[in-house]
């Protein structure tokens, strides 16, 4: 990407099992994400992880049982990112 200086950003998006939990069963780490946000931190890549926004969404379930988004996740996708994006574009 900067070699065509092509903006990179990166959007994690937390999967169903993290954040729309079946009662009993432990949460799954968020591993994946840790990784990326360590590695787009010393590329100087932004990064927005949806993660803690999904968590702490009142308004659950915010997936399908295969894994898609809802409308309450789409829009409260929307709705944490659309900052996210307006920021980068402003730079």
């Amino acid at each position: 990407c900067a070699q065509h200086k092509t903006p990179l950003a990166i959007l994690l998006v937390p999967g169903e099992d993290q954040v729309d939990q079946l009662p009993g069963v432990a949460p799954i780490p968020r591993y994946g994400q840790r990784i990326v946000s360590a590695w787009a931190a010393r590329a100087q890549v932004p990064v927005l992880d949806l993660a803690p926004a999904f968590e702490a969404s009142q308004e659950k379930p915010l997936y399908f049982m295969e894994g898609h988004w809802r409308p309450r996740g789409h829009a409260l996708a929307a709705k944490e990112a659309g900052p996210f994006v307006a920021g980068l574009l402003a730079r």
